[in-house]
C-alpha cells in the first residue's frame, strides 16, 4: 500500500505571497552574442530589474528565498553562463551533484523580446527554504529540509545564481546553514570551501575525519592509512580558495588529536602580495609567507635560497607562469601532486613541454578539476564552521541593485575576501 502523501512538504511559507516576477540582478545575452571564456561580458553589462519572471519549480526541485549571494572572480565567462543550451528550460544540468533529477528551470526568451537568455549570477547563496520537492510527497521520511529552514547552498553553473529574490535548488545542492554564523558570512562558504575540500581529499587523496561541533569525537570517521602528503604550498593564500585550503590543513576536528594538536600535522606555506602577507601569516596560521612581489626569479629560487625542502603537495589558484614555476624540483618533490583550479597543463603549448617532460618523468600527478555542488560535503564544511575551526572574509556587503559596482569590484581583484548581495534582510 503506498503511504499517505505528506501534505505539507510543497505548502509555501504561510507568510509568504511569491509574485510572478521578482528583483533579480542579471547578464542579458542574445542568441548570437560575441563573448566566449577569453573574451567574457564585462560587469557593466549586468543589469537590475524588479521584473524579473520568477522561477518555477520542477517536482525534484526547492524554492528557496535568497538572504545573500557571493559573487565570484570570473563567473561572467564561465562556459555555462555563456551556453544558451545551458538556460533553456529542458536542459539538464551540466554541473555534477549528488542530487537525483537534474532538470532545470530558467526563462525563456520571449517572442517580443530578442534579447533572449537572461543569466543570474551568484551561485553561493544563504537562504530560507519557501518550498520543497514534489516528488517528496510519497517519501515516508519527507524532504530532507522543511519549510523555513535556513540552507547554504552551491547553485549548479549551468542554472541561474542566487543574486534575486528566490532561486531553484536541488537536495544535493543544500545543507544546514551553521547556527553560529548570520547569512552574510554563511554565503561566502559554499564555493570557496566545496573547492578547497575537493583539492584536498579528492584531489590530493588526504585523509581525515571530522568530530562533531562540541568536540566528543563521535563524528564520522575516515582516517585511514599513513599520509603521503604532509608538506604543503598554497599559492593564492590570500584568495577565496586559499583561505580555506589553509584553514582546513590546520583543523584540529579534521587533523588534531583532541588535543589542540591539528595545526602541526601539515607544514604550510602561503603565496601572497605583501599586503596580505600578515592576514595569511596570523590569521590563516601558515607555517611560512613568500611574498610574490619580492620573488622576481621565481618559486623554485626561493625554495633554493632558503634551504627548504620540496613540498609533497601544491595547489595553484593562480594559473599561468606561476602554475609553471610550481613543477620545479626544488618545489615539488619527485612523485608529488600539483592540483590547479586556475586551468589545465596546456597539452600543445611549446612553451609547457618542459613541464610536461617533468610530469612523466619525475612522476608527477599533475590535475585541473571544477567544483562540483555536493551537499554532503558541504554539510561537513559546516560542522567546522560551528566548531569554530573555519571562518569566511567578507570585503564588503552591497545590495542586490549595487550588484554591477559587486562585480566590478570584485573582478577588479583587490580584494581580500567574498563580496556579498543582501537581497533580502536578515537576523545578523
Amino acid at each position: 500500500m503506498e503511504p499517505t502523501p505528506r501534505t505539507h512538504t510543497t505548502t509555501l511559507a504561510e507568510q509568504e505571497n511569491i509574485p510572478a516576477s521578482m528583483p533579480a540582478l542579471y547578464l542579458p545575452l542574445p542568441p548570437s552574442h560575441p563573448y566566449t571564456i577569453t573574451n567574457p561580458p564585462s560587469p557593466s553589462t549586468l543589469l537590475y530589474t524588479t521584473t524579473h519572471p520568477t522561477p518555477t519549480p520542477t517536482s525534484s526541485q526547492y524554492l528557496v528565498k535568497i538572504q545573500t549571494t557571493a559573487l565570484c572572480r570570473g563567473e561572467l565567462g564561465w562556459a555555462e553562463t555563456l551556453s544558451p543550451a545551458s538556460h533553456a528550460s529542458s536542459s539538464p544540468s551540466s554541473s555534477p551533484s549528488s542530487s537525483q533529477p537534474t532538470t532545470t528551470t530558467t526563462t525563456q526568451p520571449q517572442p517580443d523580446n530578442p534579447v533572449l537568455l537572461k543569466c543570474i549570477p551568484g551561485h553561493d547563496i544563504s537562504g530560507i527554504v519557501l518550498s520543497t520537492p514534489q516528488i517528496d510527497e510519497r517519501s515516508m521520511a519527507g524532504p530532507k529540509f522543511k519549510v523555513g529552514d535556513e540552507v547554504i547552498g552551491l547553485l549548479a553553473f549551468a542554472r541561474d545564481g542566487g543574486a534575486a529574490d528566490v532561486a531553484v535548488a536541488l537536495e544535493g545542492e543544500l545543507a544546514f546553514k551553521p547556527r553560529n554564523v548570520s547569512a552574510l558570512h554563511a554565503a561566502c562558504l559554499p564555493l570557496s570551501a566545496l573547492t578547497a575540500w575537493q583539492a584536498v581529499f579528492e584531489q590530493a587523496g588526504v585523509k581525515g575525519w571530522v568530530q562533531d561541533a562540541d568536540g566528543d569525537g563521535d563524528g564520522e570517521e575516515w582516517r585511514r592509512d599513513k599520509e603521503r602528503v604532509r608538506r604543503v604550498l598554497v599559492l593564492n593564500a590570500s584568495g577565496g580558495v586559499g583561505v580555506m585550503v589553509c584553514q582546513l590543513l590546520k583543523a584540529d576536528m579534521l587533523f588534531g588529536d583532541g588535543e589542540g594538536n591539528g595545526g602541526g600535522r601539515f607544514w604550510v606555506c602561503g603565496v601572497c602580495s605583501g599586503r596580505n602577507e600578515e592576514f595569511v601569516r596570523d590569521q590563516l596560521r601558515v607555517d611560512e609567507v613568500l611574498d610574490y612581489t619580492k620573488e622576481r626569479e621565481g618559486l623554485g629560487a626561493a625554495f633554493r635560497r632558503r634551504g627548504w625542502a620540496p613540498v609533497d603537495f601544491v595547489l595553484d589558484c593562480v594559473g599561468g607562469q606561476t602554475l609553471k614555476q610550481a613543477y620545479d624540483a626544488a618545489v615539488v618533490r619527485d612523485g608529488g601532486i600539483v592540483v590547479s583550479i586556475a586551468q589545465p597543463v596546456p597539452e600543445q603549448e611549446p612553451e609547457w613541454a618542459d613541464v610536461r617532460d617533468a610530469i612523466v618523468k619525475r612522476d608527477l600527478t599533475s590535475r585541473f578539476f571544477i567544483v562540483r555542488p555536493d551537499g554532503e560535503q558541504l554539510g561537513k564544511i559546516a560542522l567546522l564552521v560551528e566548531g569554530g575551526e573555519l571562518k569566511s572574509f567578507v570585503e564588503r556587503e552591497m545590495e542586490l541593485y549595487q550588484g554591477r559596482e559587486a562585480m566590478e569590484l570584485v573582478e577588479s581583484g583587490r580584494v581580500r575576501g567574498k563580496v556579498v548581495l543582501r537581497v533580502n534582510n536578515y537576523d545578523r
